[in-house]
């Protein structure tokens, strides 16, 4: 009986390790085998009188109190981890918005949970400026590059730096968690160059030369040969022009091949021969940016079978055939392509108007073509040479047509407005932005009356001028294929008492959560989170 009232031996568990990858598996594996016992224990503890519970009193109390002892312990630990991890959590959602000064001088100190959970933040540092005057201070690159958190760093912008920034960057073996650099407004005459190739930046995969100067066709070469350019999948230039040595220099890189985002702005619009060549072996690339660019004397730029993987392309201010660009648009050799922005696209589109050219001409797109477009931008641009290009874009989910350019023929605007929002392919469109164009009340009467847009959720639709345009109630009243607005943002137009009512009643805007109109306050106070009533309230 002796042996029974000896207390029971805690088995030694120190050499299990805490952050055991196994710990979860070992963890679930015991628990299962103390229930099972456990259970079995209860089995044949019902099976004893009180004779045995009375002759081993001392045993079972010391049993009992040692499982409730250990679970209260275990439960302990298990608030108390936590506790822990959802501070942590806390305090990482609180970082994102700090600062890199704030984050090292002011949370650091603070606790040993507030410096353990810098562990987990990942830094995007931004040192130096891009004024005109402004000076860089390499003294807080060197503080960066030997502090504790360089490897959490994984965003680095220098502006403006000088030579010595350079030549400390190139000693640097902490840099392997980098994965952008951004060198925008920075002199990258050729001794910078030298030292950047020299830079240990494994991981690096995006680079940006926004407006760099001094970045002529040898330091180009040299760049671009490196080894520091051998993970780069992203590269971002911005020059004031493009020379076709520059473009030669890109060309012939054997490491532009592997990109999948390449953008080429330029200020000065401009067309050199060597972009052709330039693409001619990027199948990789999925994003391709050439804003500003002059391509009218390109012919199959993006359709001759070599960009096949884009999926976001970018011609924002440039110019082309109207005929090219309906042709890329639905081209088989752009099967991928979901995203086309082209604000201000062909702005010189107005010589529709006034010449005969080629350009003159409405663009169609070839018969039964489809687009797998499901976003398209196409802000400040003429319509009127494009009418039918919805026609060919069944997949569309996003359409901004905002301030589109106006012309002098105000009936031919009006009809290629019509035609181009009258499209039955256009029914998977969730956003639609037409603000800022002519004859809103016209379109009004498409988008309320035309079951097309079955599955619209936002509408941004506010005129060039305040008041210059109405929402009709009967439009509002007689609608019943708008199911699905959630938004409709008319800020400037005007709504009468009984449009706003309607709005209310009729249950096909049952799911509308913001309405932004102009018209009774009252009434519009009925939408949550209404924007025009708060500006008035704020006034």
């Amino acid at each position: 009986m002796s042996q029974l009232n000896k207390k029971r031996k805690q088995e030694d568990l120190s050499s299990t390790d805490g952050n055991d990858e196994n710990i979860q598996e070992i963890l679930f594996n015991e628990m299962t085998s103390v229930t099972d016992q456990l259970i079995s224990l209860c089995k044949k503890v019902k099976l004893a009188d009180h004779r045995c519970f009375f002759n081993n009193g001392v045993m079972v109390n010391e049993f009992f109190g040692k499982v409730y002892s250990l679970l209260e312990e275990m439960n302990i630990h298990r608030r108390k981890v936590s506790s822990d991890q959802f501070n942590s959590d806390t305090l990482f959602h609180i970082y994102q918005f700090l600062d890199f000064t704030d984050l090292l001088q002011n949370c650091q100190p603070v606790s040993k949970l507030w410096k353990e959970s810098l562990n987990r933040v990942k830094f995007h540092v931004s040192l130096g400026s891009t004024n005109r005057n402004g000076k860089f201070n390499n003294e807080n690159l060197i503080h960066l590059l030997n502090g504790p958190f360089i490897q959490n760093v994984t965003s680095l912008r220098l502006g403006k730096a000088q030579l010595d920034a350079f030549k400390t960057l190139s000693t640097c073996k902490n840099l392997d968690n980098l994965i952008k650099l951004d060198l925008r407004f920075n002199n990258m005459a050729s001794q910078r160059v030298t030292y950047l190739t020299k830079c240990s930046m494994k991981n690096l995969t995006e680079l940006s030369l926004h407006d760099v100067q001094n970045f002529t066709e040898n330091e180009a070469k040299e760049l671009f040969n490196s080894t520091f350019m051998s993970n780069v999948k992203k590269f971002n230039i911005v020059q004031e022009s493009y020379s076709d040595e520059l473009f030669e220099a890109m060309s012939n890189s054997k490491h532009f091949s592997q990109l999948t985002h390449l953008e080429l702005r330029q200020i000065a619009q401009g067309t050199k021969s060597e972009l052709k060549l330039l693409l001619k072996d990027m199948s990789n690339l999925e994003y391709l940016g050439l804003r500003n660019h002059r391509l009218t004397n390109f012919s199959n730029l993006f359709t001759s079978g070599n960009l096949y993987n884009i999926t976001h392309l970018d011609l924002s201010y440039c110019r082309m055939l109207n005929s090219e660009f309906a042709n890329l648009i639905v081209s088989p050799k752009l099967p991928k392509l979901i995203k086309l922005k082209a604000q201000d696209f062909n702005w010189g589109n107005l010589e529709f108007f006034d010449k005969k050219n080629e350009n003159s001409q409405v663009a169609h797109c070839p018969p039964n073509s489809q687009s797998s477009l499901t976003d398209l931008d196409f802000q400040s641009c003429f319509i009127t040479p494009f009418p039918t290009l919805t026609h060919h874009c069944p997949n569309l989910n996003r359409l901004s047509l905002r301030n589109s350019r106006k012309c002098p023929n105000k009936e031919l605007l009006r009809s290629s407005y019509i035609t181009f929002l009258s499209a039955p392919s256009l029914c998977n469109l969730e956003f639609l932005d037409i603000s800022g164009l002519e004859c809103l009340e016209s379109l009004f009467e498409i988008i309320f009356t035309l079951p097309f847009y079955p599955n619209l959720r936002e509408l941004k639709c506010s005129p060039s001028r305040e008041g210059g345009e109405t929402l009709q109630a009967n439009l509002i009243s007689n609608c019943s294929h708008l199911k699905n607005l959630r938004i409709l943002d008319a800020y400037g137009v005007f709504a009468s008492n009984e449009c706003l009512k309607s709005l209310q009643t009729n249950p096909t805007f049952s799911n509308l959560s913001i309405v932004v109109l102009h018209g009774n306050l009252d009434l519009l106070r009925y939408w949550e989170n209404n924007k025009y009533a708060e500006e008035l309230e704020e006034d």
